[in-house]
């Protein structure tokens, strides 16, 4: 997981990670519900400022020195159109992506998860939607255009 303006030591990050994912099969469940997305009012998604920008560049710098393959994802959101769609931070991500090669998947609004049953809350998948989510990317990343350059 790694999130704007956050440095992380991978490896520390993936030690610390690892046994709980372990202990729960890679899925922690969240308890919250979709139902009453409709009547809340979200913020739009933050616009990537220059820090940010310089910070996923770096990402993608250090994954081609490395010679690690690096896909881009944005995961599934109930209602993404309705409840957070931000044009210039998509833009901003998908710019990046094509500029230096990478691939970047765009799940945000897929319609195979336009189910709230699928959702433990607007942003998080529970299970079933996990499972669907986990189906979905294997499907995607087994396709040609996924394999690096």
């Amino acid at each position: 997981y790694l999130e704007f303006n956050t440095e992380y030591n991978v490896d520390r990050l993936f030690e610390s990670t690892g046994s709980k994912l372990d202990r729960t099969n890679g899925y922690v469940p969240n308890k919250r519900s979709v139902f009453w997305a409709d009547s809340l009012d979200y913020p739009l998604i933050k616009t990537p400022d220059a820090a940010d920008i310089k910070y996923l560049q770096s990402i993608i710098t250090l994954c081609k020195k490395t010679s690690t393959h690096l896909v881009l994802y944005s995961a599934p959101i109930f209602r993404y159109d309705k409840h957070f769609k931000n044009a210039e931070a998509d833009s901003i991500i998908i710019e990046l992506a094509m500029k230096n090669s990478v691939r970047y998947i765009d799940l945000k609004m897929d319609t195979a998860f336009n189910d709230p049953a699928l959702f433990a809350d607007i942003t998080h998948l529970n299970r079933k939607g996990s499972d669907q989510f986990t189906l979905t990317m294997t499907g995607l990343l087994e396709r040609p255009e996924s394999l690096p350059p």
